[in-house]
């Protein structure tokens, strides 16, 4: 056969349920190592991870602590998100307090004491615009103060298993005591990417907030430039759909952001990214977004669904006794296998075939279809597939060799074995005793006489 194989063996029932739990933990961890690693430059660290496989395809910069920056308004969202579908109150009225107000720096839309607003319009602000007074808002309305706000987040945080992680207020500007790193922000990417509100949020080129009783109209423009090009169009990628994006003087440039094309969707994250400051104090490149386009790039290029098994392989043979003129049944795969893998593996030499089968041999009658055993794909020691394998052909019962089989087997029992003994030992029994008797005959007419 093509494919490189391993001998045939037996395994019950029991171990590939075992082996089950074993390929989903594998499947987990992807490595990348065959290609050539993408040149990822002018950052602290940053990874691509496709989403639909689970798959971690390249990371750089792991295990270091780092300053979350925007990031942190992804758990930010989460929280609030989440309080307040929970209550059911998205688009419930929030007036806007001084004390919602009072501390905010950086980016913001401008909320002013006395602005009537709703739940659903700051966490759009918050998404889309990246806004420090959403932030604040959402906060307090949802847990009374910051400083409880600021624990759910990172009572959040522990029960995600982001072990790593420190918050210390819900918008990301720099604090000593902050941190985070990127296994933890793929953790928190991954929550927020699973609510669709958020990510319908998160792919929108521009908000419209709707006119309160102390705005007009608000026009809020991404701060993701791959999704906007409201400030440049150097960056924009249409394949993009969100989600975060920001800086800070400790945290530098940081994005999170998402890729859909042609059915995959690729996850990057880039943190502590540079931007290039020219002699005359002139900007040039933001190095979050050159490294993310480098990434998604790199990810799309080398990376896609390849058919490394059809389900008309012939995988092994396995006997059938009582069969009309047959005596082997091939077994092939239930379905066919298509993996996520990059594009340059070798299937017939890197796919590495195992099966185990039920049972040593099968009894007729036996339909095609008939599942037979289990089929595992390896690719470079790692699991990443399994299919059941199935019986070809119908096979016909011989009614013949089944008679001879049963009285074969009647013979062969040990009912049988017991009673033939029984029957010879009656048997030398009764020729003892009739030898016995006749015996005595013989003595008594020899004394008559």
């Amino acid at each position: 056969m093509n494919y490189l194989s391993r001998p045939l063996h037996i395994i019950p029932r029991i171990a590939k349920i075992a082996l089950c739990f074993a390929i989903i933990a594998v499947l987990f961890v992807f490595s990348a190592s065959a290609l050539d690693e993408p040149a990822v430059t002018r950052c602290k660290a940053a990874l691509v991870y496709n989403i639909e496989n689970e798959k971690l395809l390249f990371s750089t910069g792991r295990g270091q602590i780092l300053a979350p920056a925007s990031t942190v308004k992804l758990m930010t969202a989460v929280v609030a998100l989440d309080y307040y579908t929970e209550k059911g109150e998205l688009d419930k009225p929030i007036t806007v307090s001084y004390e919602m107000i009072k501390d905010v720096t950086g980016n913001n839309i401008g909320l002013v004491a006395g602005e009537v607003v709703t739940p659903r319009q700051l966490i759009a602000a918050l998404v889309v615009g990246g806004s420090n007074d959403a932030a604040f808002a959402l906060a307090i309305d949802s847990y009374g103060s910051i400083e409880d706000f600021v624990k759910e987040m990172n009572a959040r945080a522990e029960r995600l298993g982001m072990a790593h992680t420190y918050y210390t207020n819900p918008t990301g500007l720099d604090s000593e005591a902050a941190r985070t790193t990127l296994e933890d922000t793929l953790i928190i990417a991954l929550e927020a990417y699973r609510r669709n509100e958020l990510m319908e949020l998160a792919g929108l080129d521009r908000y419209v907030m709707d006119a309160t009783n102390k705005s007009n109209t608000r026009y809020i423009h991404n701060r993701n430039y791959m999704v906007s090009t409201a400030v440049t169009n150097e960056y924009y990628d249409k394949y993009v759909t969100g989600i975060n994006s920001g800086m800070t003087p400790a945290g530098g440039w940081c994005l999170v952001s998402t890729s859909r094309k042609n059915g995959i969707t690729q996850l990057v994250i880039v943190m502590g990214a540079e931007r290039e400051v020219f002699p005359d104090g002139t900007y040039g490149k933001i190095y979050s977004y050159v490294n993310a386009k480098l990434l998604f790039d790199w990810a799309f290029s080398n990376f896609d669904y390849i058919r490394v098994l059809e389900n008309t392989r012939m995988i092994c043979e396995i006997p059938v006794s009582l069969g009309r003129g047959v005596d082997h049944v091939t077994l092939l795969p239930e379905k066919s296998i298509d993996l996520y893998l990059p594009v340059d593996v070798d299937v017939e030499k890197d796919i590495v075939l195992s099966w185990a089968l039920d049972k040593p041999s099968l009894t007729a009658p036996v339909k095609a279809g008939e599942v037979a055993g289990l089929l595992t794909l390896y690719y470079k020691d790692e699991i990443v597939g399994r299919v059941n394998l199935v019986v070809k052909n119908n096979v016909e019962l011989y009614r013949l060799m089944q008679i001879l089989y049963n009285l074969r087997s009647v013979v062969e029992s040990k009912e049988f074995r017991n009673a033939a003994i029984a029957c010879a030992a009656l048997g030398i029994i009764y020729v003892i005793v009739v030898a016995i008797v006749r015996g005595r005959k013989q003595r008594r007419r020899s004394f008559k006489r």
